[in-house]
């Protein structure tokens, strides 16, 4: 009785795993997304385009902030965005330091559901030997002020880095393959333990072993 109640527990570990990463996988799929490809117009000076889509956290948003880490990038110029989105420039201050930052806001209100894709553009100085890469990010309600999703922007085409999603899967295929072993050792000694009890019933009856 003890074994085949391990058995459940181990069976009961692995749907347990199997949901919390479907729920995870949903939530992620589903998530605003940043998404930006580049244009090099010579002297260290890149133009950044980016596409916000994907659907709203809980309880909408109005505004996206996009920041510029100061000891990478430089200054920040020429903004871009949609009728009916305001954009703001803040430079990097060397003297604090603070990293400089570009923020979009939605005066007409939040956006609520599946968010129709939206273009914004920005021209950056790049401090950097190589290629300008991706950004932080955060989502928020301007009134009162509260962030509601943050992240990293990422590459059109770029292939995602591991998410949480992923971490859960490597997890969920530890626990498989552990539940497997010790329930192919549990099957074992309940096995070993019929044949035990069934020798010894035979020997109490006067068999051989």
């Amino acid at each position: 009785m003890f074994l085949k109640k391990e058995l459940r527990k181990f069976e009961f570990l692995q749907i347990f795993f199997v949901g919390v990463l479907f729920s995870v996988l949903v939530d992620t799929t589903t998530a605003a997304t940043v998404k930006y490809n580049t244009n090099s117009l010579g002297s260290g000076v890149w133009q950044y385009n980016y596409t916000l889509e994907g659907s709203a956290p809980a309880g909408g948003f109005d505004g996206l902030t996009i920041y510029f880490e100061a000891s990478s990038f430089g200054t920040l110029s020429a903004p871009t965005a949609p009728i009916g989105w305001d954009s703001l420039i803040v430079q990097h201050d060397t003297s604090l330091p603070s990293d400089g930052f570009f923020d979009v806001l939605r005066p007409a209100g939040r956006l609520t559901g599946n968010v129709a894709s939206t273009s914004f553009s920005l021209r950056i100085e790049y401090l950097g030997a190589a290629f300008p890469g991706s950004q932080r990010f955060e989502l928020y309600q301007s009134s009162p002020f509260n962030v509601v999703a943050f992240g990293e922007t990422s590459a059109v085409g770029a292939i995602p880095e591991p998410s949480t999603a992923a971490f859960l899967l490597f997890g969920l295929g530890g626990v498989v393959l552990a539940g497997r072993r010790q329930a192919s050792v549990l099957k074992t000694l309940f096995q070993n333990k019929r044949l035990l009890t069934n020798a010894s019933t035979v020997t109490s009856r006067g068999g051989f072993l």
